[in-house]
């Protein structure tokens, strides 16, 4: 008989009827691994202003603050993308170039906490961002140079003549002044020619200082 929609609620079921036929076996790719056009990886990094390994960090204090540097955030991120690319080397083996970058934050470092930061990395796309307390301080864009290219060619040898040449007294005396008052081995400037074309920088063993002396 024909049936007529609606059917009313008295109407009895079908669906004790119906059962599901697994006769057939089929291989589902896993989700959401596989199907994510940016697979992204999480990695952490600590802090520890008290550290033997990272009290050189005190001496970065800006307007009576002690700041983690930008070059720190750069450190960090670079340990993190290669930890992912290469977990069983522990050092940075090609170049890595950071575009676009935004910084969000500071992190104020204190004596009586441990910072953790959260680093989240996208492979597909070569986006990072750096995340504490659920905010992100920092993020864009890296990519690995892997071809060799010397970068030295591209470096100012000679300073400029019609520059003044400032000692490294006259360029934190300067700095001071301004609110960044650099201690231990963030002053690294030990000289340095005043429209900024040449400077001589000290290398203190570590990375981070350097290259903020580098920006200074």
């Amino acid at each position: 008989p024909k049936v007529n929609y609606p059917v009313s609620r008295e109407t009895e079921t079908i669906s004790h009827l119906i059962r599901w036929d697994h006769k057939c076996e089929y291989f589902v790719p896993r989700y959401p691994v596989n199907f994510s056009s940016s697979l992204k990886f999480k990695l952490s990094y600590y802090i520890d202003i008290m550290s033997s390994k990272q009290k050189f960090l005190t001496g970065h204090c800006i307007d009576d603050r002690i700041l983690f540097p930008a070059t720190g955030y750069i450190r960090a991120a670079s340990e993190m993308i290669f930890g992912i690319l290469y977990p069983t080397s522990n050092t940075i083996l090609y170049p890595i170039e950071f575009f676009n970058l935004k910084f969000h934050k500071a992190t104020v470092l204190t004596p009586s906490s441990t910072i953790k930061l959260h680093g989240e990395v996208f492979l597909e796309t070569k986006r990072f961002q750096i995340v504490y307390d659920q905010n992100v301080f920092v993020e864009g864009y890296y990519n690995i140079d892997t071809s060799h290219f010397d970068y030295k060619k591209y470096m100012v040898s000679q300073p400029s003549e019609n520059a003044i040449k400032l000692n490294k007294k006259d360029v934190y005396k300067e700095l001071k002044i301004r609110g960044y008052d650099y201690k231990g081995s963030f002053q690294g400037i030990e000289e340095a020619m005043s429209d900024g074309t040449y400077g001589v920088i000290k290398y203190h063993d570590d990375w981070i200082s350097f290259s903020d002396s580098c920006l200074q």
